[in-house]
């Protein structure tokens, strides 16, 4: 299992070539190159597994075909950390590296149940951010769509993942990038508001959030 302090931070879709050409993100070391990803994402059709605060998706990458579970993230505008389990997927769900047993014991009762909800494309550019030699940071920039059925909506976020420091550190990042970008923090786990297109949880993406500036993000004293 992986812990992942991490950051979403969303932003408009006409703040694509700000962000991209933020000092913050173009000055970073480029890590690998521009990749697409399409994950699919799966629940019981009464969502007993968003209900449990647990994400199941299968990702198609440049490495193949994974299945990628999430459990429980914590918090808002503050970063989160949560358990993460990836592995090979060849079609059928297997959950027995699940260590933490609540979330195991849920994903075991409704594998049988587990139907697609909806699906995204990605295109996704990564940089490393650095300093002081103790800190570092990855900044993934993600933007494309979502679709369920006929329902389909814009992505467009970025990313903050501590590989080195504190959740200080990300935070203090976060802050700096919002000051000159129209950025907001995720106000519910970013998973967990895709979940219920339905439900019109679609229509946090693709907005202008005007109000999405750094006083989202209050200073430590």
């Amino acid at each position: 299992m992986g812990m992942e302090p991490d950051l979403k931070l969303f932003f408009p879709v006409t703040a694509k070539t700000s962000v991209e050409s933020h000092p913050l993100f173009s000055g970073g070391v480029q890590v690998g190159v521009p990749e697409t990803l399409e994950s699919t994402y799966f629940d019981s059709p009464d969502f007993s597994l968003r209900a449990a605060g647990i994400v199941v998706r299968t990702c198609v990458t440049q490495q193949g075909c994974l299945q990628k579970v999430r459990c429980a993230a914590q918090s808002v505008a503050a970063p989160s950390s949560r358990g993460e389990w990836e592995q090979p997927f060849d079609g059928r769900f297997d959950f027995s590296g699940i260590d933490v047993s609540e979330g195991r014991q849920v994903l075991e009762a409704h594998t049988s149940d587990l139907v697609p909800i909806f699906r995204t494309v990605l295109e996704r550019q990564t940089r490393m951010f650095a300093l002081h030699g103790d800190v570092c940071i990855l900044l993934q920039l993600d933007s494309g769509h979502l679709q369920s059925g006929e329902i389909k909506a814009p992505i467009s976020e970025l990313r903050l993942e501590l590989v080195d420091g504190s959740a200080d550190d990300l935070h203090d990042l976060a802050i700096e990038l919002a000051s000159d970008l129209p950025l907001i923090a995720s106000r519910i786990d970013q998973e967990s508001k895709r979940h219920d297109p339905r439900r019109n949880l679609f229509s946090q993406y693709g907005k202008n959030h005007n109000s999405g500036r750094a006083d989202i993000f209050p200073r430590r004293r």
